[in-house]
């Protein structure tokens, strides 16, 4: 799915492309347009006649008997407005496809959507920049690979495979809430979370997890953000090393935890005030030991009224805090 700010265009443009090894696959293929006021979409119906006469006399098919499928496979390609859309939905749990989204940010012009709900099976799926208010991407067994702006909500699902992602949280309004929710399984995690809003006491919750892979999340520190945000982490993994990057101005708690033959490290570098306001940057800890660490880190001379919290968890491997990266 694309679409080009230069060449203005009014109407949503939908190209359906069939590749077929016969004709008589094509024939058990039905590709409907549906329009009307309410809904815009592409529905494809593909009936598999062998599988379903083997199913029918409940035969099972071998994955050796190198029967080639009937289906024939499609391009879908989508070119939209420059404009806003309230609901953007795909569901390709039927079948294996890739799912592409083109890159909808404009600082000055964003084209704007309001739920945009991405389903998929073993295949990937990448979006290169969504201004939304809330994302729900799932897939399995195929990684996922994408950059949200948001204000609500983004969430992530996939299996056996790796996530990377970048979400831009923009508190919208006073005491805004962000909730990020990544998962999967036996593979890695590799996110950066930032906020920016004009307004105060904005908050991010954030949930990343997964088994038998690298957690490596970082927070970018960015101008456009009040002092009285809040940042909240909740990360585990298993058997594998998690690297955490806090930014500067982070003010909050930390708990760190691994088992058997992992360590935990803090490194805390005295640093320069963000704000300009000549405050020491403060660590204390309350747990130290070779295991787990927890304790706050703040500026000033008194702990502050609004905290964030950071927890990370892993197992056989190394847990590592930076509170105040270079």
């Amino acid at each position: 799915m694309t679409s080009d700010p230069f060449t203005r265009i009014e109407k949503i443009t939908v190209n359906v492309t069939a590749e077929y090894d016969d004709w008589r696959d094509l024939e058990r293929t039905k590709v409907c347009l549906i329009d009307s006021d309410q809904e815009r979409g592409v529905m494809i119906w593909v009936c598999d006649y062998l599988q379903a006469l083997l199913r029918c006399f409940d035969l099972p098919m071998q994955s050796g008997d190198n029967v080639p499928s009937l289906s024939p496979t499609f391009n879908i390609s989508v070119e939209i407005p420059w404009s806003r859309f309230q609901d953007l939905s795909t569901d390709f749990s039927a079948g294996s496809y890739t799912q592409n989204l083109g890159d909808f940010f404009d600082i000055w012009n964003p084209i704007g959507f309001g739920i945009v709900r991405l389903k998929g099976r073993n295949e990937a799926i990448k979006s290169l920049g969504l201004f939304v208010e809330s994302a729900f991407f799932r897939t399995t067994n195929a990684p996922v690979s994408a950059s949200f702006f948001s204000n609500d909500a983004v969430h992530v699902r996939t299996t056996n495979a790796p996530i990377e992602s970048m979400v831009w949280a923009i508190g919208s309004h006073e005491e805004a809430v962000t909730e990020v929710s990544l998962r999967t399984n036996d593979a890695s995690i590799r996110a950066a979370l930032t906020m920016v809003s004009d307004f105060n006491l904005v908050k991010l919750n954030a949930a990343l997890h997964t088994t038998n892979g690298e957690l490596n999340i970082s927070m970018p520190r960015m101008a456009v953000l009040g002092p009285e945000y809040t940042f909240a982490l909740d990360a585990s993994t298993s058997n594998a090393a998690s690297d955490v990057y806090l930014s500067p101005d982070y003010a909050g708690t930390f708990d760190l935890q691994t088992k058997h033959k992992g360590k935990t490290h803090v490194q805390y570098n005295d640093a320069s005030d963000p704000w300009g306001k000549g405050r020491k940057h403060v660590l204390e800890m309350e747990v130290d030991s070779e295991r787990r660490k927890s304790g706050k880190v703040y500026w000033g001379n008194e702990v502050p009224k609004t905290m964030g919290a950071v927890r990370v968890k892993t197992t056989e491997r190394d847990v590592w805090l930076y509170t105040s990266p270079d």
